[in-house]
């Protein structure tokens, strides 16, 4: 019984531990997280599309490229890094021309986005993706 007993508080503190640890991470290590949607339409002609609602890149025709800017600007009083991360169809169709950096304090950075579509890509069709910008503390 007292073995069961052990048993039983050794998973409890466990538990415990890896909750205090992942509230910890959430709530003080990671300070934004923003996602932006993302699309590009592969077809026989160009095309843009200003809107700034996500990261529009228009049309372009197969093994076209095409290009989109955001700004990151921080805020808080310590450092910050910056990690951004494609989730989607354009995830292998997409580079970032700087990811992974850190930010000071009332420091801004231009990040530029650059999604070229491959040979195999379908005409006529619309690709769709979502850009995830991480803020962590340092």
């Amino acid at each position: 019984m007292k073995k069961y007993q052990l048993l039983v508080l050794i998973i409890c503190v466990a538990l415990l531990s890896m909750s205090a640890t992942l509230l910890f991470y959430s709530f003080y290590k990671i300070k934004h997280v923003e996602v932006i949607p993302m699309d590009i339409k592969v077809g026989d002609h160009i095309g843009m599309t200003v809107d700034a609602d996500a990261l529009h890149f228009g049309i372009v025709m197969v093994t076209g490229c095409s290009t989109r800017s955001i700004i990151i600007t921080h805020k808080y009083d310590y450092p910050i890094k910056a990690i951004i991360g494609i989730v989607g169809e354009l995830e292998s169709w997409t580079s970032i021309k700087e990811n992974d950096f850190i930010l000071n304090k009332n420091e801004e950075k231009e990040v530029e986005f650059k999604v070229c579509a491959p040979k195999d890509a379908t005409r006529d069709t619309s690709y769709t993706s979502t850009a995830r910008i991480v803020l962590k503390r340092v």
